[in-house]
C-alpha cells in the first residue's frame, strides 16, 4: 500500500518537464501516424491533401501564396481563383505556418506542404500543456496522467 501512495502521489520536479514533453512529443508522432498516416507527415507528400475535402482548399490557398510576390497587406493572395483572391488567412492555411514558410521559399521544393506537420503540432500540444493544466493542480504521477488523459480525449481533440 504504501509503494502504491508514493506512485501515486510522487511528486515532480522542474527538471522533469523536458522528459515528459519528449515522451509526450514520441507519443504524439504515434497518434499522428495512427490517424494521419506515416507518408502524410512527410512534406513532399501533397497527394492526400487532394482528395476531395477541404484540405484540398487549403494547399491551394498555400500554393497561390507561396508562389506569389510579397504585397501589401501581408498575406494579401490575389491570385487565388476568380473573384475570391484575397488573404491567405481566409484560405485556412494557416497563416503562421504560411508565412515561415513563404520566407524559405528558395529552399523548398514545389510541392510541399506542412499540414501533417500541424497536425503532429496539435497533437502535441494539446497532450503537453493539459499534462502543465493539470500539474498546476496535481503532482501525483497517476493523477498526472488520468487527467490528462480525459482532457486529451475530449471535445477539442476533435476540432482539428
Amino acid at each position: 500500500m504504501e509503494i502504491i501512495k508514493k506512485v501515486i502521489f510522487k511528486k515532480f520536479t522542474e527538471n522533469s518537464f523536458l522528459s515528459i514533453g519528449l515522451i509526450y512529443f514520441f507519443v504524439s508522432i504515434a497518434i499522428s501516424i495512427l490517424f494521419i498516416g506515416y507518408e502524410n507527415l512527410i512534406f513532399t507528400n501533397t497527394e492526400w491533401l487532394f482528395s476531395g475535402n477541404d484540405m484540398s482548399a487549403h494547399q491551394s490557398g498555400w500554393y497561390f501564396f507561396k508562389n506569389d510576390i510579397w504585397r501589401f497587406p501581408i498575406g494579401s493572395n490575389p491570385n487565388y481563383g476568380i473573384n475570391i483572391g484575397n488573404s491567405v488567412v481566409y484560405s485556412d492555411s494557416i497563416p503562421l505556418l504560411a508565412f515561415f514558410f513563404k520566407l524559405l521559399d528558395f529552399l523548398l521544393p514545389n510541392e510541399f506542404q506542412y499540414f501533417g506537420l500541424w497536425f503532429l503540432l496539435c497533437f502535441f500540444l494539446q497532450g503537453f500543456l493539459s499534462y502543465l493544466l493539470v500539474f498546476s493542480y496535481f503532482r501525483g504521477l497517476l493523477l498526472l496522467q488520468g487527467a490528462s488523459k480525459m482532457l486529451r480525449i475530449g471535445r477539442p481533440f476533435y476540432l482539428l
